[in-house]
């Protein structure tokens, strides 16, 4: 008798363990889905003197606890792009605001095609922002 009853546990405890295995990988999925930025852009080609723009767009905006959730900014991939090419933050939008012009700088390292452009705090979902690229 006190076999079954440790077995039944064994196996309850097994049970509530998958359930929560399962629920955290759903709502890391969730998480990741919700959290993925697209680029919508054609490509980019810059030369010297010119100037190109990059829009960046988060999928949706999302509710309750995942709002703040989403604190990574965008990656901007810019292969192509000439070393010390600079990039200017010129628009943000998001999903709650009108836009908001921030003046958000940084320049690309040399030999460096991967550029992280955001502003103090973050990008929350819904938001987006207009870069301007200009060649050296």
């Amino acid at each position: 008798m006190k076999e079954s009853r440790r077995m039944a546990a064994l196996r309850v405890g097994l049970l509530v363990a998958l359930s929560v295995c399962l629920l955290a990988c759903a709502l890391a999925w969730v998480y990741q889905a919700a959290c993925s930025f697209e680029v919508a852009t054609p490509e980019v080609r810059v030369r010297a003197g010119q100037e190109a723009r990059i829009r960046l767009r988060q999928s949706d905006c999302l509710m309750g606890a995942f709002a703040s959730a989403c604190y990574e900014p965008p990656a901007v991939d810019v292969r192509g792009l000439p070393d010390g090419a600079a990039v200017k933050v010129v628009e943000f939008v998001d999903c709650h605001q009108s836009d908001l012009v921030v003046t958000t700088e940084t320049t690309a390292a040399p030999g460096s095609y991967r550029l992280t452009i955001g502003r103090e705090g973050a990008f929350f979902p819904g938001e987006r922002a207009v870069l301007e690229i200009a060649a050296p």
